[in-house]
């Protein structure tokens, strides 16, 4: 019977121990998990305790009972401490079905004021309720600009957005101590409200990285970075010395004017671009502006902001490749009252000047390739081309009346003193044109652009054209020789 004591009590003894020693086990396992979820707390601790008092309560039975029935408690009560360390870890989990991406102070506060609280740090604007609107400051920072078509009245640019705004909400995200931490915007914008401001005027985009920073001050920032197609309307009135400018707009894609203001981030190393953006895109760079203002169509009212690049043509590649080259085909067309009169320079009269005619037509049609298809007032270029094919023109009616009065009718006098008159004449008409040409560039910014100057235009050559026709025709009936014979 002593030895039957014996071995009882030292059997409840080891039954104590090794429920103590799994206690602690646990409790140490839960101060691992309060260390990254502090509002386990209390539920581990208490999970804890309770673990620790049925570890003593199962010793001191043991102690009171023979070794069978020691032996008999002992499953029932390790399924109790497993029951209990289920508990336990069963609160654990429980606590993790917060978001698992919280920082511990943010979900000790989804613990203390529900997931409901976290919704709206998320989904309500800080101000959310009052009368006074959120202030959003943004900048706009080219990093390289890509293309500028012209033809599809768009530009393509690498931009680094960066908006920046008052959040008090925002820094429960933080741990103690910590000064500020970086999110991915896609993280960030499960936990913390973010204003979504886009770029209003894209054609299409493709972000290439974007994160949120938070400080404990409650400042929040965003920077994104993306390729951005962005859709412009350009001025082409004046092209190839035309001044375009480019633009970049902001608005928020939800909130009123009365609910968010933008407002400029002032800080060159947030707005603007660097010097030689523009060095190999046939543009220089004039100047750079970001502004804000107030925007109201119907019952749409926002708050926009826009970064405005302001840009001139290097006009020296269209200049050479179009400009010179019709002056040439002008020059050609004007040899031909230099051939002689004799017939074996019929043809090459007559042929020179039509195909100095035909290959400024298609010099035109190369030029209109360069421009928007769609265009509701005159371009320069185009009104140059059309004067000088117009001239042209000239040279080909007035060759055939020159030709026709040589050799049909026979009046070789009078076609010689023609043709020498039209050497001069044809000059002069190309200085006339041409200051005509520069009165249009001139008149390019003005209200009516260049309307008066390419009706007038039209106007002289049509009656020069008109009246030396009649005049010569006059002067060969004078001579005796009837026109219509």
């Amino acid at each position: 019977m002593l030895l039957q004591r014996s071995a009882s009590l030292s059997s409840s003894h080891q039954l104590q121990d090794d429920s103590i020693s799994r206690a602690s086990e646990l409790a140490q396992s839960a101060q691992t998990v309060l260390k990254q979820f502090p509002e386990a707390d209390a539920d581990a601790a208490k999970g804890a305790t309770e673990e620790k008092a049925a570890g003593k309560k199962a010793g001191k039975k043991a102690e009171d009972k023979p070794e069978g029935k020691a032996k008999e408690q002992k499953d029932p009560e390790q399924k109790k401490g497993d029951a209990d360390e289920k508990g336990v870890a069963g609160e654990t989990v429980e606590d993790k079905s917060a978001p698992e991406e919280l920082q511990p102070n943010e979900a000790k506060n989804a613990t203390k004021t529900g997931k409901g609280a976290v919704d709206a740090d998320r989904e309500m604007r800080p101000r959310a309720g009052s009368a006074e609107p959120e202030v959003v400051q943004f900048g706009m920072y080219i990093k390289q600009m890509h293309s500028i078509n012209l033809v599809a009245e768009t530009f393509s640019c690498d931009l680094v957005l960066t908006i920046r705004w008052l959040d008090q909400r925002a820094k429960n995200i933080l741990q103690p101590g910590q000064d500020s931490l970086t999110l991915p915007t896609k993280r960030a914008g499960s936990h913390i409200w973010l204003p979504d401001i886009v770029v209003t005027n894209r054609k299409g985009f493709d972000v290439i990285s974007s994160m949120v920073t938070v400080t404990d001050s409650g400042v929040v920032m965003k920077t994104e970075r993306m390729l951005v197609n962005v859709l412009a309307a350009f001025d082409i009135s004046a092209f190839p010395f035309d001044t375009q400018m480019l633009t970049v707009r902001l608005a928020s894609a939800s909130y009123m004017t009365n609910e968010l203001q933008l407002s400029v981030l002032e800080n060159p190393n947030f707005t603007g671009l660097p010097e030689d953006t523009f060095k190999k895109s046939g543009f220089t760079f004039n100047s750079v502006k970001a502004q804000t203002f107030e925007e109201s169509d119907a019952s749409l009212k926002k708050s926009r902001g826009s970064l405005d690049i302001s840009i001139t043509r290097d006009s020296r590649p269209i200049f050479a490749t179009a400009i010179i080259p019709e002056i040439l085909l002008l020059l050609i067309s004007w040899s031909v009252f230099f051939f002689p009169m004799l017939p074996p320079f019929v043809m090459p009269r007559v042929a020179t000047s039509l195909i100095s005619l035909l290959s400024a037509m298609t010099l035109a049609v190369r030029t209109s390739t360069l421009l928007p298809p769609k265009r509701s007032s005159y371009v320069w270029i185009e009104f140059f081309q059309e004067s000088c094919q117009v001239l042209m023109f000239f040279t080909v009616s007035l060759n055939i009346l020159v030709e026709v009065i040589y050799h049909e009718w026979k009046f070789t006098d009078l076609a010689s003193k023609m043709t020498n008159e039209l050497q001069k004449a044809y000059i002069g008409m190309i200085f006339v044109v041409f200051a005509l040409c520069y009165w249009g560039y001139l008149m390019r910014d003005t209200v009516d652009g260049l309307t008066p100057v390419v009706s007038m235009t039209r106007a002289v050559l049509f009656v020069s054209l008109v009246c030396y026709l009649a005049f010569g025709i006059s002067r060969v009936r004078k001579a005796g020789c009837p026109v219509d014979a």
